[in-house]
């Protein structure tokens, strides 16, 4: 699967739950990245 499929699916799964701000593949890397760190994981 190519990268421009995955965030179109992101984008259409955003839409669908009524989020507005811009979601990428690369977002969801950095927020599970970060969470991860918080939580004392890295």
């Amino acid at each position: 699967m190519h990268g421009i499929m995955v965030n179109r699916e992101i984008a259409r799964a955003c839409k669908l739950a009524g989020i507005e701000n811009r979601v990428t593949a690369h977002t969801l890397r950095h927020s599970f990245a970060t969470h991860l760190i918080l939580r004392g994981g890295a």
